[in-house]
């Protein structure tokens, strides 16, 4: 659980358990889901701390950039699937957003499943991914590792990747679907759980250890959450005690959970359910306002005499250690079950009405966890799972109550944000046949009237068009601008507010470096290379180096251009320079590779092979150097050998990489005019040959 009171056991920050544990290994990706989303907070707090940045947004500006963008570059996938009423705002296009289309209820799942390459966590919490939800409610989560020889069983794992694969149908993305950023994500569960069947886990949860974990999950065609709460619930009698804790409840006349908890704990006897909500007083009236609907305490049964419904109240102001007091708001969401031998605590995203219990129609998606214990076995865990569960304070005289019903604008009801129209099914940006960015935009039948698609306030494309067109399934939109676009503004008529359509990339590779990674000189990318400080340290290092050249804003290339000499030995004097580098990448590239994608950046990317080679053909004086120094480039390539460790690339996949490099170069090279030097086309041929028959 989420709170300001510090050092206390059960109490934590959420932030904190997006960090990598020791020995986690390199980042491979993560899936994230959310109701409420803040693009900033979710790129800026989560990813970072995922990432293991050194740098921050707010103070080393575009060195921040450059490192987010060279670990991004290196994962297979960084996504977020969030509610369709909340999916917008600007973003770097390195990690995925997608709208959940749920058709009835709403998308209400708090899921985050990060993967490094020797540890794998699963977050399951009642917070959004929002400054509020992880900086200042009162939440709750649960934090569960898989990793070699971990304690929680395979069968789990499973569990959780077939539910976040249930999230994504149910969203509105079939299993067949070609949407690319969905594909990111299916291939990262399919790795996941490559690697986690090759870990050392029990199948099953085993007996007698304790607690006993359990996901909770919910939605359209799934058993409620009493059913899993039944499930969980291993103990042969029933619980004598339940304790809900939700800010909101059902508003309706037949409260269904209300009555549903009663079935949960003893039908005869001695029974209890006791509510934590929210409760106020009124200064100068002798009233206290419970933030729910009376009929939490009208749905026991009539005929239960010895049962009883209870009411407590979660504060929610606290005081800081000078004694003043600040706001948090109650929005976590449990249910606690009890014997005299056995207990279950559930948190995680479903409040306490029939839509997040997954009463009837209109149930919603949601996540939770509940742990079991036999207390009377166990009490060392009972206490710990204790601790971490809120405790509310008893309402004092029941004649002053007044029921108000939940706080307004409960979060089951729909937000007032305006939904983007199914028919535009998505958008996504890549580069065409002569590597010009365009965006191509889906469209299944016919969007609402007068529609005009803007980006940041002028058209782009309108309705009109698409009828001239014919009303194609797809519309193709050039963009000539370096930075891609995050999403669109579609407007219609009648609409009180445009909606939003999200940008994906069709391939990571087709996006832009940052403005400082971009056509890097030589020098720069030899700096880099033989350097062992992070690469935004560098580049902080030599842009700070460039302007303090008097009277130059950039570096002079390091081959002289009116340099007249045409020996070989001279080449070769120069082409020392740059050795030192070159073996230096092959040490980048002999390096475990965790992901293709950091394979990729390493030999595509800003300050990879092809970076270095651009550079020295557009350096070099003449053909003849530029064929002596880049075939260096390809013999050094041919030398590397990766190092595989466990969680990494294979090395034949690397090496196999490599040589499509190797033979790429060697075609440039064939390209340059070398016949006037016998003995430098000698050697180049003979090296080409050897390396690249």
């Amino acid at each position: 659980m989420k709170s300001g009171k510090k050092n206390r056991t059960g109490f934590g920050k959420l932030l904190e358990a997006w960090e990598p544990p020791d020995h986690a290994g390199d980042p491979i990706g993560c899936v994230a889901t959310s109701f409420t989303f803040s693009p900033d907070f979710f790129e800026e707090e989560c990813l970072s701390r995922f990432l293991g940045l050194e740098s921050d947004p707010n103070e080393d500006g575009p060195y921040y950039l450059i490192e987010r963008e060279e670990k991004l570059a290196g994962v297979v996938c960084a996504a977020a699937l969030v509610d369709q009423h909340h999916c917008r705002g600007s973003r770097s296009l390195r990690w995925d957003l997608m709208p959940a289309r749920v058709k009835r209820g709403i998308f209400h799942a708090k899921i985050s499943l990060l993967f490094w390459n020797q540890h794998m966590r699963a977050i399951v919490s009642s917070a959004n991914l929002t400054k509020q939800g992880y900086r200042l409610n009162q939440e709750v989560f649960a934090v569960l590792d898989f990793m070699e020889n971990g304690a929680f069983p395979a069968s789990l794992f499973d569990e959780l990747i077939e539910f976040l694969k249930y999230c994504f149908v149910i969203s509105g993305y079939p299993k067949e679907s070609k949407d690319p950023a969905v594909k990111r994500c299916k291939t990262l569960f399919d790795m996941a759980s490559r690697i986690a069947k090759n870990w050392s886990l029990p199948e099953k949860p085993r007996p007698g250890k304790s607690p006993v974990v359990d996901f909770i999950f919910v939605g359209p065609e799934r058993a409620s959450t009493f059913d899993g709460l039944k499930r969980a619930w291993r103990d042969g009698s029933p619980p004598d005690m339940a304790i809900v804790t939700s800010p909101f409840f059902d508003e309706k006349e037949s409260n269904k959970p209300a009555s549903e908890i009663w079935n949960m704990v003893n039908r005869r006897g001695k029974a209890e359910v006791i509510y934590q909500l929210l409760a106020e007083e009124i200064p100068g009236k002798e009233e206290i306002l419970l933030h729910a609907p009376e009929t939490l305490k009208t749905s026991k049964p009539a005929n239960r005499r010895t049962a009883q419904v209870l009411f407590k109240r979660i504060q929610e102001v606290e005081a800081e250690d000078g004694g003043k007091g600040f706001i948090r708001p109650l929005h976590l969401k449990s249910i606690w079950l009890e014997s005299d031998r056995y207990a279950t605590y559930m948190v995680g995203s479903s409040n306490f009405t029939s839509a997040g219990m997954g009463l009837g129609p209109g149930t919603n998606i949601e996540a939770n966890v509940a742990y079991s214990i036999n207390h009377a076995r166990d009490r060392k865990s009972y206490r710990m799972l204790n601790s971490g569960h809120i405790r509310g304070e008893e309402l004092g005289d029941e004649a002053k109550w007044k029921w108000i019903g939940s706080p307004a604008g409960a979060e089951d009801a729909e937000a007032d944000e305006v939904v983007l129209p199914a028919a535009f099914e998505s958008a996504v940006f890549s580069l065409n046949k002569e590597h010009k960015g365009i965006v191509v935009i889906q469209i299944a039948g016919n969007p609402p009237e007068g529609w005009i698609i803007k980006h940041e306030g002028s058209a782009v494309y309108d309705g009109t068009r698409w009828e001239e067109a014919g009303k194609p399934g797809s519309i193709t939109i050039a963009w000539a601008e370096w930075k891609p676009p995050s999403g669109f503004e579609v407007y219609w008529r009648g609409a009180p507010k445009p909606a939003w359509l999200p940008v994906n990339v069709v391939d990571m590779n087709a996006l832009p470096p940052p403005e400082d990674l971009k056509d890097l000189p030589l020098e720069a990318l030899i700096d880099i290379l033989t350097s062992a400080q992070p690469l935004h340290q560098v580049i902080r290092r030599w842009l700070k180096k460039r302007e303090g050249v008097p009277g130059n804003k950039e570096h002079g290339p390091l081959i002289n251009p009116h340099d007249r000499v045409d020996t070989s030995s001279f080449l070769l004097q120069r082409t020392r320079r740059i050795s030192f580098a070159l073996n230096a990448l092959r040490g980048r590239l002999e390096r475990p590779a965790s992901t293709k994608e950091s394979l990729d950046w390493r030999l595509c990317g800003p300050i990879g092979v092809a970076a270095l080679a651009k550079a020295i053909a557009k350096e070099a004086k003449s053909d003849q150097e530029k064929a002596f120094i880049l075939t260096e480039l390809a013999l050094e390539l041919s030398r590397v050998e990766p190092r595989e460790i466990k969680g990494s690339l294979p090395k034949s996949r690397i090496k196999n990489r490599i040589a499509e490099v190797i033979k790429e170069l060697r075609e440039s090279i064939l390209q340059y005019r070398i016949e006037d030097n016998e003995r430098l086309k000698h050697y180049i041929r003979s090296v080409l040959d050897e390396i690249c028959p």
